[in-house]
């Protein structure tokens, strides 16, 4: 475990780097002088100490994904989805790492979530890694009682980047840095690109026996691999509310290309139908004082794609956290 939580950090930061090529590539014909490090260190690191706070943290995420057909529905979800932890923020980034609370002692769900915000302008980016082991399994549209698998495991990888258009529009981590002390209330349209890698792999076929004869063979999946890559545009409002209190609206669906790739019991195969849509929206309400900062949002991703041979694959990410922030410098407001 400890080698993998390795790899899925040196992933974090290698995807960084690779987000920032670009800017390290035009900087270097303008000014040969300043070494890759310390751009680096420029790029995510603010030195001003002022902008910096360490935050407390806890959640609830629900992070679902379903199998149907034209008649049925198996539905596939965790367990133990509250989870605490820790986390820092600054003017350029944010890094929040949450592990989770095993209520359920028989049937556990073993989970590892982090997620780094990089702002740069108006520019924002979020890269996330989830693992999971242990789902519970429900046909949901009959009388079933519902199984919990703890051989079905899973893997993602996201990573999303936000242009807002508005520069008037303030983001929640300026306002607790102390950036932007006098906001204001405004909206923006809001698009980007996102990439994703989603792994599923179970010992034997993630469709329970109870539902074996309500699906054909093409849906017996014992392993299932997709890369994603699409655009989503959207809009976003702040809205700054008496006593220091804002709130933040924002949805943005979005489509694009999927490749997967599925090992069923008896064959592998590739489903020609590439296309997929998505919707991301989120909600945050928080108060920024001068020296606390507390922040509840809720953020709903659904992801939908066709496996060919009538089924269909979705997946289903609410994420609610609350954060509890305290800065290393006291802020005017």
């Amino acid at each position: 475990m400890k080698e993998s939580l390795k790899i899925l950090v040196s992933l974090f930061y290698l995807t960084l780097i690779l987000m920032t090529g670009p800017i390290y590539a035009q900087d270097s014909l303008t000014n040969k002088k300043q070494s890759f490090c310390q751009k680096l260190v420029d790029t995510f690191i603010d030195k001003d100490i002022s902008r910096w706070s360490i935050r407390g943290l806890a959640n609830f995420k629900d992070n679902r994904f379903r199998l149907s057909n034209e008649e049925y529905i198996l539905e596939y979800f965790p367990n133990n989805r509250s989870g605490i932890g820790f986390g820092f923020l600054n003017s350029k980034l944010l890094v929040d790492i949450i592990f989770n609370l095993k209520t359920n002692k028989d049937e556990i769900t073993e989970r590892f979530d982090m997620q780094g915000d990089l702002m740069m302008g108006r520019s924002y980016a979020i890269f996330q890694v989830q693992t999971y082991q242990g789902f519970n399994v429900k046909n949901i549209t009959i009388n079933d009682p519902g199984i919990f698998r703890r051989d079905i495991k899973t893997l993602t990888l996201n990573l999303l980047y936000f242009y807002i258009f508005n520069s008037e529009v303030n983001t929640l981590s300026s306002i607790f840095t102390g950036v932007n002390k006098n906001y204001k209330s405004a909206g923006s349209f809001i698009g980007g690109l996102y990439m994703d890698f989603h792994k599923m792999d179970a010992d034997s076929s993630i469709v329970p026996q109870s539902s074996a004869e309500l699906f054909n063979d093409q849906a017996q999946i014992v392993a299932y691999n997709q890369f994603g890559l699409g655009i989503n545009f959207g809009y976003s409002y702040f809205f700054k509310l008496p006593a220091n209190f804002l709130v933040v609206l924002a949805a943005a669906p979005g489509t694009g290309l999927s490749f997967k790739n599925i090992d069923t019991e008896t064959i592998s195969y590739n489903p020609s139908d590439i296309w997929h849509g998505s919707i991301t929206a989120n909600i945050q309400l928080a108060y920024n004082g001068p020296r606390i900062y507390v922040e509840l949002s809720s953020i709903n991703t659904w992801f939908f794609t066709s496996l060919n041979y009538n089924n269909k694959w979705r997946m289903n990410s609410t994420k609610m956290k609350l954060a509890i922030g305290w800065k290393l410098r006291k802020h005017e407001i």
